[in-house]
């Protein structure tokens, strides 16, 4: 209960008594005179780096021990819960992919349908079709995976050809997604085939 004649802010200490000092800056401004400003004020990002910097040398602080001994192997991250980067992106093309395929396979039966046993009108329209097809999110991606993942991973690097080594024996990288890789997986003539 207040007792009369107080407001609540005069019973807390820190409501009703805070005081501003804005106003000198709208005074300053309103007579012309130049708003002071402290000589080594820095904005938030130059406080957040000048945090991480030593002093001395003006080099970054060297990591705590703790950050050195961590282990960095894709069991730490599914341990914490969160995975790398590359392996959701792997995850996204390979989802992309497969649904690209799914997506053509059926455009391809029912264009082999409708052409029956016209062969020529088949691998025309087909072509059209695959020259047609855009994969240009999922060819971004494919970029974005065949330039990082190996950096990523810390892939091994073979000296003598200067190349990445194969991942379980096969390579790294994704082909982009173009007419020539439709025509590979679905051929414009159907008894070339092979899935």
């Amino acid at each position: 209960m207040v007792p009369a004649g107080r407001s609540y802010s005069a019973g807390a200490p820190h409501l009703g008594r805070r005081r501003t000092f804005g106003f000198l800056s709208g005074f300053f401004h309103m007579h012309g005179d130049p708003v002071p400003e402290p000589e080594n004020a820095m904005n938030s990002v130059e406080r957040l780096l000048a945090r991480g910097v030593d002093e001395d040398t003006g080099a970054g602080r060297p990591f705590s021990e703790r950050t050195r001994r961590a282990q960095r192997s894709v069991e730490a991250y599914l341990k914490i819960g969160g995975r790398p980067r590359w392996m959701e992106r792997v995850m996204e093309i390979d989802r992309g992919i497969a649904a690209a395929t799914r997506e053509l396979a059926a455009d391809y039966q029912a264009l082999l349908d409708e052409a029956g046993s016209n062969a020529e009108s088949f691998a025309a329209r087909w072509r059209a079709h695959a020259d047609s097809r855009r994969f240009e999110q999922l060819n971004n991606l494919i970029r974005e995976h065949n330039e990082w993942y190996p950096i990523e991973r810390d892939l091994p690097m073979n000296p003598r050809t200067g190349e990445y080594v194969p991942v379980a024996g096969r390579p790294y990288g994704r082909p982009i997604l173009d007419t020539a890789w439709v025509l590979d997986h679905f051929p414009e003539w159907p008894a070339k085939r092979q899935d």
